[in-house]
Order: C-alpha cells, then sequence, then structure tokens
C-alpha cells in the first residue's frame, strides 16, 4: 500500500501541553505575607514617630514613655505576626484554581457538572456509582469492572448487591455509561483492537513497566499544522479510563504520553510519564507507515519503533495504533 504523505508542520510542543491543563496558577499567598510585612513596617514607623514626638514635647518621665513605646511596638509586631499566620493557615487548604472542591474533600475537574458523584457530590440520573467493591483476597476467575460514578474500576473478588450487574472488561463498563455520564463514545476509538502488536518495555525512573495497549490522536494546531499524539498503558483498564476522561491528570497515572511529527523516518520527542510534566525525558521514534489521508478517520494508523535511553529511563519497543477521536485536541 502506497501512503501518500502531506508536508506538515509540528505545533509548538508548549502549545499541546498546556491544552492537557498542566499549566498550574500560582496562588497570591506571597503577595499577601508581603502585604503584612509591609504593614509591620508601618506599624513600627508609626510606633518610633510617637516617641520622637513625646521626647521633643519635654516629657518628663522618659523611662515610663519608653516602656509604653515598648509595649506598643510588642502588640504591633504581636498582632502583625498572628496576622500572617491566618494567611498562610487560609492558603493551604482548598483545590487549585482549575479544580474544585467535593463534598468529601476530593479535588476534581469540573467537568461533567457532576464531576463530584463518587466524592459525595449531585449524580446525575443513571450515573450512580454500583454497590460493588473490591473484596479481600484473591480474584477467583476473570477481571470484573464496576462504574464508581465517574470511572470504572476492578472489583473482582466483588463485595456489594451490584456485583450481578459488574462488567467483564472496561470497554464495555465505560460504554455502559460514560456517553450519558460526561463521557465519549468508545465506538470512535478501537484501541482494543490495534493495528499491530504493542511492546514497549523497561524502566522508567522508579518503576519497571510492560505497555502493551495505545492510541493516538490528533493535534490541531492554529496556523501550525498537525502533530501526533501517542499515548500508551500498560492495561486496558488504565488507557480507557484516560480517554474517556479527556486526558485531564488525575487519570493519566500510568500513561505514557509523546508528542511527534507526523512524518515517516527518524525524530526525536519529548515523552512523560503520568501527571504534570516529572519525570520527562528525549527518546527516539521511528514512523515506519502512517495513514492520515483514508476518508474514514477510524482507518487513520501509525506505526514504528520507540527507543529511550536517558536518566532513569531505558525504554524499547514496538507499536502499531489507531486513531482514536476523543484524544484530539484543537488550539484554541
Amino acid at each position: 500500500m502506497v501512503v501518500r504523505m502531506v508536508s506538515l508542520r509540528a505545533a509548538p510542543l508548549a502549545a499541546s501541553l498546556a491544552l492537557l491543563g498542566c499549566a498550574r496558577s500560582i496562588g497570591s499567598s506571597d503577595d499577601e505575607i508581603g502585604d503584612t510585612s509591609d504593614s509591620t513596617s508601618s506599624t513600627d514607623s508609626a510606633t518610633d514617630s510617637s516617641s520622637t514626638s513625646s521626647t521633643s514635647a519635654g516629657t518628663s518621665d522618659t523611662s515610663e514613655t519608653d516602656t509604653l513605646d515598648s509595649a506598643d511596638t510588642s502588640d504591633s509586631t504581636s498582632s502583625s505576626e498572628s496576622s500572617t499566620d491566618t494567611t498562610e493557615t487560609t492558603d493551604t487548604g482548598g483545590c487549585e484554581p482549575d479544580l474544585i472542591e467535593c463534598p468529601d474533600g476530593a479535588c476534581v475537574y469540573p467537568f461533567p457538572e457532576y464531576s463530584c458523584c463518587s466524592h459525595g457530590g449531585a449524580c446525575a440520573a443513571g450515573c450512580e456509582p454500583q454497590d460493588a467493591d473490591k473484596g479481600m483476597g484473591l480474584c477467583p476467575g476473570a477481571p470484573e469492572y464496576a462504574w464508581t460514578g465517574e470511572a470504572c474500576e476492578e472489583v473482582c473478588p466483588c463485595q456489594g448487591s451490584d456485583c450481578a450487574a459488574v462488567f467483564d472488561s472496561p470497554i464495555t463498563c465505560l460504554e455502559a455509561y460514560q456517553n450519558g455520564c460526561g463521557g465519549i463514545d468508545f465506538s470512535q476509538c478501537p484501541f482494543d483492537a490495534p493495528v499491530s502488536a504493542i511492546s514497549i518495555i523497561g524502566q522508567i525512573p522508579g518503576e519497571s513497566v510492560d505497555l502493551q495497549f495505545g492510541a493516538f490522536g490528533l493535534f490541531y494546531g492554529k496556523g501550525n499544522g498537525v502533530q501526533l499524539l501517542l499515548r500508551f498503558a500498560a492495561d486496558e483498564l488504565t488507557l480507557a479510563n484516560y480517554i474517556a476522561h479527556a486526558w485531564p491528570d488525575q487519570y493519566s497515572e500510568g500513561v505514557l504520553q509523546l508528542w511527534a511529527e507526523p512524518v515517516i523516518g527518524v525524530q526525536e520527542v519529548t515523552l512523560v510519564w503520568g501527571p504534570g510534566f516529572e519525570p520527562m525525558a528525549l527518546g527516539t521514534l521511528t514512523i515506519l507507515d502512517l495513514d492520515l489521508i483514508s476518508p474514514d478517520s477510524l482507518d487513520y494508523f501509525v506505526t514504528g519503533t520507540l527507543e529511550v535511553t536517558a536518566d532513569g529511563w531505558d525504554l524499547a519497543g514496538s507499536f502499531g495504533l489507531r486513531h482514536c477521536y476523543p484524544l484530539n485536541q484543537y488550539a484554541p
């Protein structure tokens, strides 16, 4: 098969990383503490001025004046320190600016409106968590999965009143709920049927991995062409929950993320493991075959190899990924 390639210029990495929701707003605690310090300084200045005025007026008992001034300064300083302590205590609570706090204290993204469904908040009709939890001991048979109110989790051996209604795979679990409970339709993401076997094995800082599941999306940069977004995970459940929730940080634990140009050949790529930007490394990606021109995007695919040798990293393997429409991103 001859694949027709279109020359595309990759979008800046910073833009695609920013769209992942990894950028974090910086709190204003430092500014507030600075303002408190300024207040302390102003109080001290006022106390010194009062002391000077009393002396120039010819106060006879200078010893008494000094004692009063000292007491005033001590009180002002104590009040200022108390104010500073209150500010610090206030700033340590709550969630980051782009998250909301649920009734049970969990911090989640405000999407959908019932994001707190599994954290003590309101649930949309039909989206309530199943009464099925993972019990003690070993799973006696095939894995089973239950709906938590916003994701699916393994519950074998199962305990709870809904154990007869659990699912045999993450896909069937998510498909039963996600499309009507703020998620996506997996018919547009056949990642469980790869073009060829996926096997990326090795070491990532702090752990060994064997990544056997993957999919790719497309980043459409504003005036900057198209970029490939490749995602890998060790198991179907991890990747399915990541895809179903449109890649927010709390579901990227255990997901290898990398960005690449849609060009056949060898290129250097940036990789991130899990939430945020750490750990991060540079690796060598070789794209062997690529289809982004078929009439149906379900037929898009990319095959290749990956090798990473960096501080704490030692990965190598090959893959054949299908296009996953829910992973697509667009520049604002």
